[in-house]
């Protein structure tokens, strides 16, 4: 009887090591759980997704405000308003990346066509504009922006920029400096539609949108130290389906990708096979 309870606890303990393992994954020496992160469901609209290397950060609505950013701590799920962008400097903010040189985020708006770097506040629910310039899509009457990615590549440095406008979704990165010659270095044409931007493992991830009854797809194109938007399209690889049909924002943690779908209200993890 004592060996039969001794292998039944070992059993036991066997299964709950395994379920722990299931709900971890490791990456570079760290654990992190995978569960999906629920979005509350007082946020309006939820969209976009960036991380800091702490926290993610995503655009969503709360009550009467429109462009609420919003923190996720992704070891309890706890989501916190930080700072509201205020109308009519601000109108339909789609898309946001985090630029960890200076710890600042890129937002793009659809309704004023710019594109905006601002620092927010640690101890205070406020932002400071650190600068702003017109998008490449301004003769549009709507740029789409579905995502913006940062590129800290040394020597690489720029902003990449996808839009959703059918057979003319563009892909294109951005030289942010003031004052330039050439706002856009690169630009091309996905053959898609993007949802989506994150830089992992020397490629440029999104999310091929699928249209039901079709799947969206993972899209990814290989980055180099002499990047050209020629070498860079011929690298197009689309590979696992993607659940849900609502993603509208793509994140990096870590070397991992996380995707927020808006349909599903969750910020889950995207394996990359």
């Amino acid at each position: 009887m004592v060996e039969t309870n001794s292998v039944s606890r070992q059993r036991a303990l066997g299964v709950m090591i395994a379920v722990a393992v299931l709900a971890m994954t490791t990456v570079g020496g760290s654990a992190w759980a995978q569960n999906p992160l629920p979005i509350d469901s007082g946020v309006i609209n939820p969209r976009g997704l960036a991380w800091d290397g702490s926290h993610f950060w995503f655009i969503g609505g709360l009550g009467s405000d429109d462009n609420v950013l919003f923190r996720v701590n992704p070891q309890n799920g706890v989501i916190d308003p930080q700072a509201r962008l205020p109308s009519p400097d601000f109108g339909d903010v789609r898309a946001i990346a985090w630029r960890r040189s200076d710890e600042t985020f890129w937002i793009a708006d659809d309704e004023t066509q710019l594109i905006w770097n601002i620092r927010v506040s640690p101890s205070a629910p406020s932002i400071s504009v650190e600068s702003r310039f017109g998008a490449p899509d301004r003769d549009f009457e709507k740029m789409n922006v579905t995502g913006l990615e940062w590129d800290d590549r040394p020597g690489e440095e720029g902003l990449w920029v996808c839009t959703s406008k059918g057979l003319c979704s563009t892909i294109r990165k951005l030289n942010v400096g003031e004052n330039v010659a050439r706002r856009v270095v690169i630009s091309f044409y996905p053959v898609c539609d993007p949802r989506g931007l994150a830089i992992a493992g020397g490629k440029l991830w999104s999310v091929a949108f699928g249209q039901p009854p079709h799947s969206s797809k993972l899209l990814s194109f290989n980055l180099s130290e002499d990047d050209h938007w020629s070498s860079i399209k011929a690298s197009r690889k689309l590979s696992r389906a993607v659940a849900g049909n609502a993603q509208v924002g793509l994140s990096r943690r870590d070397q991992n990708l996380w995707v927020l779908d808006q349909h599903d209200r969750l910020i889950r993890l995207l394996r990359v096979d």
